[in-house]
C-alpha cells in the first residue's frame, strides 16, 4: 500500500496515522474497514468505513473518516432534534413495548411548552403497565393498562399531558430505530392533541414529521426555547 484510502466514492484520502502492522487489526487497534484496508495504516483518529453507526438511522453505508466527506440526506423519517437517535433513545424505555411514548411526551411538555407533569413522588394510586405479549404494541399495552385498572381515570389526568406528545413517535422503538413492523401490525404514529398552550397545535397528527413541522411554527414552543437558554445563562 501507498499510505493512501479509497473511499466509497472512489476518491483517495491522505492524512492517515501509521500504526503497528503486526497488532491485531481491531477496532482498538488498527482497524479494517471495507473500502479502507492499507497495509500498516490507520484511518486517524477518527473511526470511519464502518456501517454500524449508520444503521440507525436507516442507512446502510459506511462512515467516512473525515467530517467533510459525511454530508448525507437523512432518510424522509428522519426530521430534526426530535427524530433523532440520540434524543429518541435517551427519553425511551428499556424495552420496545415500554412507555417510550410517556417519557418522550413529558419531555416536550415541560422542555418546550415550560409546563409541569407531577412526579411520580405524587402518585397515589397503584401505577403498573400489564404484561408485555408479542401481540400488543406499546400503545395497546398502555391503553389497555388504562383500561384495566380501577384507578386508570385518575391516572389520565396526568398521563393525558404526556401521552399524546409522545405518540407521533412510537414509528420509532426505544432505542431510536424506525418501527419496520410493530407486533404484526403497521407503526402508528398518529396522535390528537386538546391541551397544549398553543390553540393551533390542538388537532389531530397523522406522523411524527406532521406534528414537528407544526412545533417548528409554534411561537410557544420558540418562547420555550428563549425561557430555558434565559435560565440557563442567568444560572
Amino acid at each position: 500500500s501507498d499510505g493512501y484510502c479509497t473511499n466509497s466514492r472512489g476518491e483517495r484520502t491522505a492524512g492517515l496515522q501509521t500504526c503497528d502492522p503486526s497488532r491485531e487489526r481491531t477496532r482498538n487497534g488498527c482497524p479494517t474497514f471495507p473500502d479502507c484496508i492499507p497495509a500498516g495504516f490507520c484511518a486517524g483518529p477518527v473511526l470511519g468505513g464502518t456501517t454500524l453507526a449508520t444503521r440507525v438511522y436507516g442507512l446502510e453505508m459506511p462512515v467516512e473518516a473525515y467530517p467533510d466527506q459525511r454530508w448525507v440526506r437523512m432518510p424522509e423519517e428522519r426530521l430534526g432534534v426530535l427524530t433523532h437517535p440520540a434524543w429518541l433513545s435517551a427519553h425511551g424505555g428499556n424495552f420496545e413495548d415500554d412507555a417510550s411514548m410517556v417519557l418522550r411526551g413529558r419531555w416536550i411538555r415541560e422542555n418546550l411548552f415550560c409546563q409541569t407533569v407531577p412526579g411520580l413522588d405524587l402518585v397515589m394510586v397503584q401505577a403498573q403497565l400489564i404484561p408485555s405479549s408479542e401481540e400488543r404494541s406499546a400503545r395497546e399495552r398502555i391503553e389497555q393498562s388504562f383500561e384495566e385498572n380501577e384507578d386508570g381515570n385518575t391516572c389520565l389526568e396526568c398521563h393525558s399531558q404526556m401521552n399524546p406528545l409522545g405518540l407521533p413517535f412510537e414509528t420509532f422503538n426505544h432505542a431510536g430505530f424506525v418501527r419496520v413492523d410493530d407486533h404484526g401490525g403497521a407503526p402508528d404514529g398518529s396522535t390528537l392533541i386538546d391541551n397544549l398552550p398553543d390553540p393551533t397545535l390542538n388537532r389531530s397528527f397523522e406522523n411524527p414529521i406532521e406534528f414537528i413541522q407544526a412545533l417548528a411554527q409554534s411561537r410557544y414552543a420558540r418562547r420555550g426555547f428563549i425561557r430555558h437558554a434565559f435560565r440557563y445563562f442567568m444560572g
